[in-house]
């Protein structure tokens, strides 16, 4: 599959290419009546996925100042201060007609080959209690493949190549890509992928370096146990009672595309995996003939090593460079309680209601800051604004504006490390997403229509806390909210034919699912559906 972006002057495409191949095989008891259950099995899983990405430029007699004149659409720069305000500013004109624009390219691979083997028993003495264990054992060998440009491996770029050649003028040649391919690299760990090139900007290439492209691989394997332990009382037929507790991992993989170039192969940044040690204590209960259902749950999550997105400072090429990555973290601690009630007053009617409370929060971990761009947003910039000279002391978390160690000292400390003065450590790090409180409520009342079917109207309406939309802006928040849908379905007297009036997010609730924040500060959010109503027709055979 491949995207593409346009405007008049660039494309950007890029392609992904996935197969996915699991197999089971498992082994059951298939005496339903026995006190001995049991489960036992294998699991194999074989994934590969490739990536690839190009730029390259539709037109190299672009500029800003010649599209103006001819009542074009004008663009202008995006990095350095032209990346706050495309305003225009001589210094954010763009002028493809002179010098060279490289076109580029970029492909990884990943593979993961996953093997596992379980088994679960259950006991059940006296038709009361029953004792159940399970464990498992899974290893996951990953590999990952990315080209790169490294003259200290072998590669060669376009000046270099050109100039041992014997042709004037090295300078005057450039990358281009005339055509996309998803998969044009030589993913060989150690191998050469060639690049053509052309000169005088045209878009015709006229020669092409072999070695232009070095592939960097890295392989690791993750091996680990998981179990789990829990017992159940049945205090009647309508009332249980039971206790868990169970571990669970999840296999870590490579993180940072950015990575020393000139590193053996192997040596690719990765993070290891994460575990979970869950606790559980609950019941089960009906009452009045089970019309009444009260379901109720305590329990307490610790997950270790856990694996977060954000920005680390790494030594690229013996460089401190803070990147984002996926590394990992501390832990966090997530105890919580879960009510459920589900009444039937009458045949036809049915309310529900659920209460969820979950404080689910990371142990401090550190965030790096590097010096800020903020100082475009001051009049007169850093020296003439309103915060410290000191840069790197503006710069907020993750990439963001805030806060930062002027806004907010109380949230940064010092480090040592060259060109990142602070590091953030919120000490009420919120987990992405989680809202503490949430409640769920609906009702459903099923009107007979003797020989024309029935007609149930319903809703179901939840309430849910305000939520961390992105521990790189710990400010921004997604503010408590209701949102309401409600459904009319009349479903005929043999059940074949259904016709559903439905109206979703009644009060046209603005929820951000979640945002990003990404380096430079800019910020971008996903909104879940408006208020979204129709009718559905159904016909079931």
């Amino acid at each position: 599959m491949a995207m593409v972006r346009r405007c008049p002057s660039n494309i950007m495409s890029t392609g992904r290419i996935r197969r996915y191949s699991p197999r089971k095989l498992q082994l059951q008891s298939n005496n339903p009546s026995s006190p001995l259950q049991y489960t036992f099995g294998g699991f194999y899983l074989n994934e590969n996925d490739r990536d690839g990405t190009a730029y390259y430029y539709l037109s190299r007699t672009y500029s800003t100042v010649g599209a103006a004149a001819l009542g074009l659409p004008t663009y202008y720069g995006s990095t350095g201060a032209c990346q706050f305000s495309y305003t225009t500013t001589a210094a954010c004109n763009i002028n493809y007609t002179t010098g060279n624009i490289f076109d580029s390219r970029g492909e990884t691979a990943a593979r993961t080959l996953s093997y596992a083997i379980y088994g679960q028993a259950s006991y059940t003495f006296a038709d009361k209690l029953t004792f159940t264990g399970g464990v498992r054992y899974t290893i996951d060998d990953k590999v990952y493949k990315a080209i790169v440009q490294s003259p200290a491996n072998g590669t060669s770029y376009v000046g270099t190549y050109v100039a041992a050649q014997g042709l004037a003028n090295s300078g005057n040649y450039y990358a281009v890509n005339p055509t996309y391919s998803d998969s044009f690299a030589n993913l060989t760990c150690g191998g050469f992928t060639s690049q053509p090139y052309s000169t005088a900007q045209s878009n015709q290439a006229i020669g092409t370096v072999p070695n232009y492209y070095y592939t960097q691989c890295g392989d690791r394997s993750f091996k680990f146990v998981t179990y789990r332990l829990a017992a159940d009382y049945k205090v009647s037929p309508d009332n249980l009672l039971y206790a868990s507790f169970s571990t669970g991992r999840h296999s870590g993989g490579f993180g940072a595309g950015t990575f020393a170039a000139t590193a053996a192969n192997g040596s690719f940044t990765t993070f290891d995996s994460e575990g979970v040690y869950a606790w559980e204590i609950g019941s089960k209960n009906q009452f009045f003939g089970r019309r009444l259902q009260v379901n109720i749950a305590a329990f307490y999550n610790n997950y270790t090593h856990v694996q977060a997105q954000g920005t680390q400072v790494l030594v690229v090429s013996g460089v401190n460079t803070n990147v984002t990555t996926i590394f990992n973290t501390g832990s966090v601690h997530a105890p919580g309680v879960d009510l459920s009630i589900v009444a039937k007053p009458t045949n036809a009617l049915e309310l529900n209601v659920a209460v969820s409370y979950l404080h689910a929060r990371y142990t401090p971990y550190p965030a790096y800051n590097a010096p800020s761009y903020i100082c475009y947003y001051l009049q007169g910039g850093c020296a003439g604004g309103t915060f410290s000279t000191a840069a790197p002391a503006n710069y907020g978390i993750g990439g963001g504006y805030f806060p930062n160690a002027q806004t907010n000292p109380e949230l940064f400390s010092a480090t040592s490390i060259p060109g990142y003065n602070y590091s953030s450590v919120p000490t009420d790090r919120r987990v992405q997403n989680t809202p503490d409180w949430s409640v769920q409520f609906g009702g459903a009342y099923a009107i007979d229509l003797g020989g024309s079917g029935t007609l149930t109207p319903q809703f179901h309406t939840l309430w849910s806390g305000e939520y961390l939309l992105s521990g790189a802006a710990p400010n921004i928040l997604q503010r408590p909210y209701f949102k309401t849908d409600a459904r009319l379905t009349w479903v005929g007297r043999d059940g074949h034919l259904s016709v559903q009036a439905f109206v979703e997010n009644v009060e046209r609730s603005a929820t951000l699912g979640r945002i990003t924040v990404g380096a430079s500060g800019q910020v971008q959010g996903t909104y879940d559906d408006p208020r979204t109503y129709g009718v559905k027709v159904g016909y079931h055979f």
